[in-house]
């Protein structure tokens, strides 16, 4: 049985959820480089920067 994703469904829930979640799920999924994050997260700049410092700062990420 194929389940199917409704992408607007996602993308409002995405946007619901606060960003620290949203980063933190697009690391899950993969994504390691602070720009592979940001385009995964669609967020970018100085935001992701600092949301990136906010979560290594509460030991939920590390630095490689």
């Amino acid at each position: 049985m194929k389940q199917f994703i409704d992408t607007d469904t996602v993308l409002y829930f995405m946007e619901e959820e606060p960003t620290d979640v949203i980063v933190l799920s697009a690391i899950s999924q993969g994504a390691k480089k602070p720009d592979k994050i940001g385009k995964k997260a669609r967020i970018g700049g100085s935001e992701l920067n600092v949301l990136l410092e906010r979560l290594e700062s509460n030991g939920l990420i590390m630095q490689a």
